[in-house]
């Protein structure tokens, strides 16, 4: 997930360095993200954007899940000091992918077993991981 944020006015000092916070799913605390958006990273400071990674906002402190919505803030530094946070952002729904659940009803399909061919079917389990399913992984003993 890529956040950015507009550059905000120094008043003749250049920034050195922005803090980004993001908000944890009690919907009231906000917690420093320096994984994925560390404010003094000069790419950073000159793209205004970071990129948050599905792990960093799915652990621990934040624990997003797959239909909670991203709150972040930024405030920006300069050699007076930061400036008071900004709005915080408009909480863009983060659809967080993760592995499927098992595929179930794993049945013999008769119609398809022949000599030196064993037909089977399956269904797909009740979440998908939140993306389609590409492919599928079978293995026989």
């Amino acid at each position: 997930m890529t956040v950015n944020w507009d550059t905000s006015v120094n008043n003749g000092d250049p920034i050195t360095s922005y803090h980004i916070q993001i908000r944890g799913t009690d919907g009231v605390s906000f917690y420093d993200e320096l994984t994925g958006c560390d404010g003094t990273n000069s790419y950073y400071i000159e793209k205004t954007e970071c990129l948050l990674s599905v792990a960093t906002i799915q652990g621990a402190p934040y624990n997003l899940k797959q239909t909670d919505h991203i709150h972040v803030r930024v405030a920006s530094i300069n050699s007076r000091g930061a400036s008071v946070w900004s709005t915080v952002g408009n909480g863009a729904l983060a659809f967080l992918s993760t592995v499927p659940d098992k595929p179930v009803s794993l049945l013999r399909d008769e119609t398809n077993t022949f000599s030196g061919q064993i037909g089977i079917s399956w269904s797909d389990g009740a979440y998908n991981g939140g993306q389609p399913i590409t492919a599928y992984r079978v293995s026989f003993d």
